[in-house]
């Protein structure tokens, strides 16, 4: 894989990082915000739903007593008018059973024991059948009975929003993912055109253009990099130059040599030649004896 590859996919992993991060951050506030600021307005509400509630339960009955079967009417006679406000509500007895509940058949009832357990100014988040549920316990102000008022209060529209935010920046992450990966693969290929161009001088002087330069002109690593294998070019050739020449003066050596041995060589042959010729003259014999002689 090739090193602006490499860069630019480096860049493109950054970048999706950081806009994740980044999406998760500021999705994750505002949800918090959301969540937070809906939690205190159902607060407020199931306050006044309490004292609603305990007004319907007193004025059920004339006496100080209050039977379970009063409670459970009262409960149900103020479910039934309060019905088209959106919300569901039962009621509980010494956080053990219920008297009314109108709440959804789809809320575990484990979630439901753990909301009267924590009591109080506490909450809970609950997922049933695909809804989200907020859990809040209120316990009513009735002399000698321990009642709570457990309502379930439907806050998937805070989630629903929460969900759309995170598609609406998912898309605007693709499309800037897009647009910084284009930048990414531009950014490389600039950044990596002197490596590429000291590759290039490289080769062609690994296949005998000791001329070549690279030329890069930059204030960087880079720059001085090449000033360096520039300047080791430059070295490279006045050796081969100079490795040339002495071959050259070798050569013209060993041409002169030749031609200055083979003239007396060949006056050495002839006369050598003459006594193979004439073995019994004795005179010719010495005459190209000498001349051998001061060939030699």
């Amino acid at each position: 894989m090739k090193f602006a590859t490499k860069l630019s996919l480096g860049c493109i992993a950054l970048l999706s990082c950081a806009l994740g991060a980044a999406g998760l951050l500021l999705t994750g506030q505002s949800f918090s915000g959301s969540l937070a600021s809906t939690r205190t307005a159902l607060q407020a509400q199931q306050e006044k739903e309490k004292y609603a509630l305990e007004r319907f339960i007193f004025q059920a009955t004339d006496s100080a007593q209050f039977e379970n079967y009063i409670l459970a009417s009262a409960a149900q006679q103020y479910a039934e008018q309060t019905a088209d406000a959106g919300s569901s509500m039962a009621l509980w007895l010494d956080g053990a059973y219920s008297l009314y509940s109108g709440l959804p058949a789809a809320l575990p009832r484990t979630a439901l024991k753990q909301a009267l357990t924590d009591g109080e100014n506490a909450w809970q988040l609950t997922r049933a059948a695909g809804r989200w549920y907020l859990l809040l316990t209120q316990p009513l102000d009735l002399p000698g009975v321990r009642a709570d008022m457990l309502c379930a209060y439907d806050v998937s529209a805070v989630f629903a929003t929460r969900d759309a935010q995170l598609r609406a920046w998912l898309a605007a992450s693709a499309a800037l993912l897009v647009l910084g990966g284009g930048a990414a693969v531009l950014f490389s290929r600039r950044v990596t055109r002197p490596l590429t161009a000291l590759q290039t001088a490289s080769e062609k002087i690994a296949d005998g253009e000791y001329t070549q330069r690279t030329q890069v002109k930059t204030d960087d690593e880079i720059g001085a990099l090449s000033r360096s294998f520039d300047a080791m070019a430059a070295a490279v050739e006045g050796k081969i130059n100079e490795l040339s020449k002495t071959t050259q003066s070798q050569q013209d050596f060993i041409a002169a040599f030749t031609h200055e041995i083979k003239t007396p060589m060949t006056a050495m042959l002839g006369y050598a030649d003459l006594m193979r010729a004439r073995p019994d003259d004795t005179e010719t014999q010495r005459e190209a004896a000498g001349y051998i002689y001061h060939e030699t």
